[in-house]
């Protein structure tokens, strides 16, 4: 029996066992057992455009006291572990770290720097994973932005749609206006800040929106039969958003304001633009 060591190696042995958990082989899922005697854990993949943290240790570190019981109960672990390096974070992350945009190269030089940059990150991310010893099966390693799962993707998408379980449709989206591209809920991050309330004068006009013959959809600018009284021929709009004045098409009024009912099918002037608006 060899002696212990007066200064204990804490590097040494650490790495020592590293590679004897590695060569063990004990964490691979095999995928020779029956259903339900195969556990299979749903490892969502890190973001590489962050910074790994205390947060993402805990949470792995929980995932894998399951695998880790599960194999001692028996059973067949599927226990992968990917890379999330696709859309808009990862585009973010390249241009702050090569100093370009790519809305300002070509799709293709853009594509190549965002696959170097992604590789640093993700060599980062798993030897940091690596130490801390997760009993992940490096072997089932895979990235969101790699051939094999944007295919995986396609297909899933083509099956769904012969489902008759996708449709589409015209509706509101979110817009980036810095990268001029579309961006899903899930990357909006909602903060309340203090707003400003607007007071806005519309100037009322003499002509409205009347029916003419009562045929739907036939309209005409026509002197309203019930003129406004002598001296109301301004209203004040109250808003939070004066920047959406351009986009204003109608006034609206809560339909029991007896103060309101006189403006009906009268038209207002928005200010500025001089765009005739219906209430």
């Amino acid at each position: 029996m060899k002696p212990l060591p007066k200064q204990y190696d804490h590097q040494a042995r650490e790495k020592f066992w590293q590679e004897q958990w590695v060569n063990s082989s004990v964490h691979h899922f095999k995928d020779d057992q029956p259903r339900d005697k195969t556990f299979v854990i749903d490892t969502p993949p890190p973001t590489v455009s962050g910074i790994l943290h205390m947060g993402h240790i805990f949470s792995y570190t929980q995932a894998d006291f399951i695998a880790r019981y599960q194999r001692m109960s028996g059973k067949d672990v599927f226990y992968p572990m990917g890379f999330d390096d696709n859309g808009l974070p990862t585009e973010r992350l390249v241009e702050k770290t090569k100093g370009v945009r790519g809305s300002a190269m070509p799709r293709a030089e853009f594509v190549a720097l965002c696959r170097e940059v992604v590789k640093e990150a993700e060599d980062e991310f798993r030897r940091l994973f690596k130490s801390t010893a997760l009993s992940v099966d490096w072997r089932q390693e895979y990235q969101t932005i790699s051939d094999d799962v944007r295919k995986l993707s396609q297909e899933s998408f083509l099956d769904l749609m012969d489902k008759k379980e996708i449709y589409r449709d015209t509706l509101p989206f979110y817009w980036d206006w810095v990268d001029q591209t579309a961006i899903a809920q899930a990357e909006i991050e909602n903060k309340e800040l203090p707003g400003v309330m607007n007071y806005i004068e519309f100037t009322l006009s003499s002509l409205s929106l009347w029916e003419r013959d009562g045929g739907e959809g036939d309209t005409a600018q026509i002197p309203h039969p019930n003129p406004l009284p002598e001296g109301e021929g301004k209203i004040v709009i109250a808003t939070t958003r004066p920047e959406l004045l351009g986009a204003c098409v109608a006034v609206m009024y809560h339909p029991e304001d007896p103060n309101a009912e006189k403006y009906k099918g009268k038209m207002a002037i928005t200010p500025l633009f001089g765009v005739k608006v219906l209430f």
